[in-house]
């Protein structure tokens, strides 16, 4: 599928999405991921959010990142991504998965901790134990 590398029609890449392969969705550049819509993001699964990488997620538009599941991630891209799209990814209208896995937690930085522990008292986050 060598035109996803270039493709910059929405229409196009919502009717693939489901389609690619974790290979394919790694490869997706910055602006397809920036373009996808809230209907886009909610069909991406479990194996492609963890095929995600941080210059990706960061490129994502904030009120899209509440459709994926944060414990889905990969550490590194958790721990890559921007202070201000890691408060998005716990928006509060995340009903659910307010929290990460151990090892996430563990491979974030200092700031990035601190960042999240800022979002326990609005019930927006839960660190893991």
């Amino acid at each position: 599928m060598q035109f996803i590398y270039g493709m910059q029609n929405s229409a196009l890449l919502f009717r693939v999405m489901n389609e690619l392969t974790t290979t394919q969705t790694a490869d997706l550049s910055t602006y397809a991921i920036a373009t996808l819509t809230s209907a886009q993001t909610a069909t991406i699964t479990a194996t492609q959010a963890a095929a995600l990488s941080a210059t990706q997620l960061n490129a994502m538009a904030t009120d899209r990142l509440i459709t994926i599941i944060p414990s889905n991630l990969r550490s590194v891209s958790l721990a890559g991504m921007t202070d201000a799209k890691l408060q998005a990814l716990f928006d509060s209208a995340r009903s659910t998965n307010k929290t990460v896995s151990l090892n996430q937690w563990n491979m974030l930085g200092s700031s990035k901790r601190a960042t999240l522990k800022g979002l326990v008292a609005a019930g927006r986050f839960t660190v893991p134990t």
